[in-house]
């Protein structure tokens, strides 16, 4: 047998093991899922749920997460011993959902939660910007259960350490003291600092931002990279994109508002700043009357850049620059 998890209880001064189970208490599989979706920091600090029982080619994934890297996350959960079984279950679903886009990631999150999968991930994330990174380029699995067979455990193990597959086994203990209060712990296979997300894909850098730009929009581009010398401004390099981010004082970390494209593509994005949804509404609505920017989605506008639009997008990012220094001003002010 591989790692798995005993528990003592300490009664009268003496050790007393603790060896009740799930199966024992009458508590389902089902049970165990609705304590992850509470909480799903037992399978990992850096995850989001986006879905529980999504059907795929091949069956349900009992859950389904992101990562901040934007990495989906498969969750497979056996409320007993993990199987080898498991692992090519587990590959299984996730060579299916390797196909699946941003759309249909959006389309199970609303099955799931209320409200859009792109607000969800910005409160999940508040200093990763969605915009500039490969949504589900790379697919992780967790394995969740409450010991797992030796084999499974050295696979797992083979295929982090040799190959840098995104995967690991989670191995839970759950306790029902004598108290009748109900505990979990956990240990990981792997170090979860070790398997936490990764993105495969290199950062633009501004050399190769401006190869891909288009020669009439690469002054307009220029400028707002600049801006990184700027008190008060810095760039973020992802994967398709820069981000312009406005450092906000009294939250000590930074909001991105503005995603540039090489292929010619602005855009403003609200739902980092820390405003209203009215304000926020009013802010989008300003921005629109400039003729140049399309709604795309509640919190983002696009503007296709051009020699016919670009004089305007000139004026919009002044205008957005002005509106920015007012609210981390209005932020700064005391009320």
């Amino acid at each position: 047998m591989g790692t798995e998890i005993k528990t003592w209880q300490i009664i009268d001064g003496k050790l007393t093991p603790i060896e009740n189970n799930l199966k024992d208490e009458g508590r389902l599989e089902y049970d165990l899922e609705t304590w992850l979706v509470s909480n799903p920091e037992l399978i990992g600090t850096d995850i989001m749920l986006i879905g529980r029982q999504v059907n795929t080619k091949s069956g349900p994934i009992d859950l389904l997460g992101i990562d901040k890297s934007g990495n989906t996350v498969i969750i497979e959960i056996k409320r007993a011993e993990l199987p080898r079984e498991a692992l090519a279950q587990a590959i299984d679903y996730a060579s299916d959902v390797a196909g699946w886009t941003a759309e249909k990631l959006s389309e199970v999150y609303s099955t799931f939660a209320s409200g859009t999968f792109a607000d969800a991930f910005g409160e999940a994330f508040p200093d990763v910007d969605l915009e500039s990174i490969s949504l589900n380029s790379t697919q992780r699995i967790v394995l969740v259960g409450f010991s797992i067979e030796a084999s499974l455990e050295r696979m797992i193990t083979w295929l982090s350490d040799s190959f840098g597959v995104n995967i690991n086994a989670t191995v839970i203990s759950y306790v029902k003291t004598t108290g009748n209060e109900e505990l979990l712990m956990k240990t990981s296979i792997i170090p979860e600092e070790l398997a936490g997300p990764k993105n495969p894909f290199k950062n633009l850098t501004p050399l190769e931002f401006m190869k891909k730009c288009a020669p009439e929009l690469r002054s307009f581009f220029q400028e707002l990279m600049d801006l990184d010398k700027k008190d008060g401004y810095s760039i973020y390099w992802g994967v398709k994109s820069y981000s312009v981010r406005k450092y906000l004082p009294s939250f000590n970390r930074y909001a991105s508002v503005i995603y540039c494209y090489p292929e010619g593509l602005f855009s403003f994005y609200s739902a980092q700043l820390p405003i209203s949804e009215e304000a926020a509404g009013m802010l989008r609505k300003e921005l629109l009357s400039f003729g140049i920017f399309k709604e795309s989605g509640k919190k983002t506008l696009i503007a296709t850049l051009n020699n016919e639009t670009l004089s305007k997008a000139k004026e919009a990012v002044e205008y957005i620059f002005k509106k920015m220094d007012e609210i981390a001003k209005d932020l700064e002010t005391p009320t």
